[in-house]
């Protein structure tokens, strides 16, 4: 039975993230504001995850930085400056020159 429990709870966490879409796995994350330096700022994007608590905060970190990845990748950027991160995270989307 325990084995059957533990099973079934890692079959909810790997439901529970989500992956990346082939444009958001090229956008850079970062908490570096030199990085974003001579950068163009294109907005501000925002994501919330439904995970949380003491045994989904990893999982709603990875997807909110996901969903912060994909709102850049939607706006023309390959940069996000992460303002906030955790299950409420926040960040700026820049559009960088490649050699970044």
């Amino acid at each position: 039975m325990t084995g059957r429990l533990v099973g079934l709870g890692a079959l909810i966490l790997l439901v529970g993230c989500i992956s990346a879409s082939p444009a958001a796995q090229q956008v850079r994350m970062t908490s570096n504001p030199e990085v974003v330096k001579g950068c163009a700022f294109l907005g501000n994007v925002r994501a919330t995850s439904g995970w949380g608590g003491p045994a989904g905060t990893g999982i709603g970190s990875h997807n909110t930085d996901v969903a912060l990845r994909e709102k850049t990748a939607k706006l023309g950027g390959n940069v996000v400056f992460v303002v906030a991160s955790g299950v409420h995270a926040s960040g700026e989307a820049y559009r960088c020159p490649e050699s970044r």
